[in-house]
């Protein structure tokens, strides 16, 4: 339990510090260093020190691609380019809906049922973070609206929605096919990031000859 405390605290105060750091350098390229960082350091510590064999099968590489785009160079990118416009509170209450997301995905990828007080549960969730969402700051008018939603809010749902995708098959990866999540995260993490760091050269190259 105190571990589970501690990693949500992590995890809450990661949008905090995010949002400091994006000060300093554009989403995109903050995502790259960010990712290729943690794979680096999870690939070193599944080769050296964990007991878990490093494994890949080539089956499994759509698998793979889908954690890679859609966990990482999709949710990332949009986390963070949302996270630019947002609070870190409002964005931290927005990804609070990935419970929501999560049981959507297993009713219809894996035909999993919740009790009525799980889908309770998950309609007080959404009923408690949708008066945020609803509300619009100045600078989040600047970039424009959709409906009742800002798109830095929308990016933000997106990224929620794709994060929990990937969650889904990270996690039959895991329960199924036995990988370490250490080597899945690492692999993913390093691919994912230099993606992103192709794509921030690109855009960065883009709209300096324009």
């Amino acid at each position: 339990m105190f571990l589970i405390l501690v990693m949500h605290a992590l995890f809450g105060l990661s949008f905090p510090l995010s949002k400091i750091c994006l000060r300093y350098s554009p989403p995109i390229l903050f995502t790259a260093v960010r990712m290729i960082i943690a794979g680096m350091l999870l690939l070193t510590y599944q080769i050296g020190y964990a007991r878990s064999p490093f494994r890949f099968e080539r089956k499994h590489l759509w698998m793979y691609l889908q954690i890679i785009f859609f966990g990482v160079y999709i949710t990332y990118i949009l986390r963070f380019w949302g996270l630019a416009q947002l609070s870190p509170a409002k964005t931290a209450f927005i990804f609070n809906l990935s419970p929501f997301f999560t049981a959507l995905y297993a009713y219809f990828m894996e035909q999993e049922r919740l009790t009525r007080l799980q889908w309770l549960g998950l309609v007080i969730g959404f009923i408690g973070v949708f008066p945020m969402l609803i509300t619009i700051s100045t600078p989040e008018k600047a970039f424009g609206e959709f409906l009742i939603f800002s798109w830095a809010e929308i990016a933000v749902l997106v990224a929620v929605a794709t994060h929990s995708y990937s969650w889904m098959i990270m996690r039959r990866l895991i329960r199924v096919e036995h990988y370490a999540p250490t080597m899945i995260n690492g692999i993913c993490y390093a691919i994912g990031g230099s993606a992103s760091l192709f794509t921030s050269f690109f855009s960065r190259k883009t709209s300096t000859n324009c």
